[in-house]
């Protein structure tokens, strides 16, 4: 195989995987965030209203994660 095409590839590998570690530490971090109310302490009336104003997240994985 390419040697190009094998770099490409290790490196699509690599960076899924920070991709789902950073996914499960997004997930933990959210979670502590609703049992704490912080979302309160920037305005913001919920966890999915604190995740899109505050964190940048798009509304549709704002929307999953308020189902935590």
């Amino acid at each position: 195989m390419n040697k190009k095409i094998e770099i490409l590839h290790e490196k699509a590998i690599d960076i899924c995987k920070q991709f789902n570690q950073a996914q499960v530490e997004l997930i933990e971090i959210l979670q502590a965030v609703e049992q704490k109310r912080v979302y309160l302490h920037f305005g913001c009336s919920s966890l999915f209203d604190y995740s899109v104003k505050k964190l940048g997240l798009g509304k549709s994985k704002a929307q999953k994660s308020s189902y935590l």
